[in-house]
């Protein structure tokens, strides 16, 4: 038997006595002087009037305890692996409470690290396309002040339309494609064209009625004076007729 286990009976023991003693009826008498355990080196009688000089040793006393407790001791042992079974599914409860808890720490710390991950890629894709919408934005300004700067150049060469007209009309002419605003100017050359032939035929025209007014001496004079100024009017000077 273990030593654990033995001190373990003799602590039952020593407790029921203890027990018994504190329970005792009023007028009961304990002989403590006869009571093996509060005087553990007694020496015991035998109750068949042998041999009464016989002394029992503490090894002696305590084997026979032991075989009198022997059914106790049984009960106690199963008690106690019971008893030890049970702690040691506390521990591993307790080891598996614990564990849970340390992994639900550190879960709930993974879960803040990837909200700081998903924080930081958002603004970082924000800055990004900022970026790029203020570069776009940038290069369409320098391509439409280059295309103002080549179709101002190019409606100047194919009309006589004024500085402040054309820059009046010039964004609309810059959001035109390629093909629409060549063919614009192809339209104004042709107007351009048949103004200038029908001016020249005009010119002509008042260039030969001024010369007949001027060179018909029976013509009314009020009449010449307002041929002269009509001829000045579009630009015609009869003294170099």
């Amino acid at each position: 038997m273990s030593d654990v286990l033995e001190r373990f009976i003799m602590m039952t023991l020593k407790e029921q006595h203890d027990k018994l003693l504190a329970e005792k009826p009023e007028g009961a008498v304990h002989d403590a002087d006869g009571c093996p355990i509060c005087n553990p080196n007694l020496e015991l009688d035998s109750d068949g009037g042998g041999d009464m000089s016989k002394t029992y040793t503490e090894e002696e006393f305590t084997a026979a305890v032991q075989e009198a407790v022997a059914p106790i001791a049984t009960e106690a042992e199963a008690k106690v692996a019971e008893l030890q079974a049970e702690i040691n599914g506390l521990k591993a409860t307790i080891a598996q409470t614990e564990v849970a808890g340390h992994v639900a720490e550190l879960q709930a710390e993974l879960d803040k690290a990837e909200i700081r991950v998903a924080e930081a890629q958002a603004k970082y894709d924000e800055l990004v396309a900022y970026l790029g919408a203020e570069a776009a934005a940038a290069e369409e300004t320098a391509r439409r002040e280059a295309l103002r700067d080549s179709r101002r150049a190019a409606v100047r060469e194919a009309s006589r339309l004024t500085d402040d007209y054309i820059e009046s009309r010039l964004d609309s002419w810059v959001d035109l494609d390629e093909a629409a605003f060549e063919s614009m100017l192809e339209d104004w050359k042709s107007v351009a064209s048949a103004s200038s032939e029908t001016a020249s035929e005009n010119n002509e025209l008042v260039r030969e009625t001024a010369m007949s007014n001027v060179r018909d001496d029976s013509h009314e004079a009020g009449v010449s004076v307002a041929d002269l100024f009509n001829a000045r009017n579009h630009g015609i000077d009869i003294r170099y007729l």
